[in-house]
């Protein structure tokens, strides 16, 4: 819900080709299973262009599912650039067990 409001919005506007789009969906829910699997591969870290400055690792949003409970203490809300949790102080080690 959260992430198909603005790309219901962009598309609406925007208006681009149905297989573009159709792409760029299924590249995201793509990504997204690969956020949510736990897995770190180098080879899908270079799929998914984690590999660039300032990209979270899967291991940063397996933290975010660590603390996002806790009213006061949830971290790692990036899901994509962990640059956003170091600008709001939300930013937490990923070694943490």
């Amino acid at each position: 819900f959260q992430g198909g409001i603005p790309q219901i919005l962009t598309f609406t506007i925007v208006r681009p080709h149905p297989i573009i789009m159709y792409i760029f969906l299924a590249s995201r829910v793509a990504e997204n299973v690969f956020n949510h699997s736990g897995l770190d591969s180098v080879f899908l870290n270079c799929v998914f262009l984690r590999v660039l400055p300032f990209r979270a690792a899967v291991a940063h949003h397996d933290t975010h599912h660590q603390f996002y409970n806790h009213a006061r203490n949830a971290k790692n809300f990036g899901e994509g650039f962990w640059i956003w949790d170091w600008l709001f102080g939300t930013l937490t080690s990923t070694t943490i067990a």
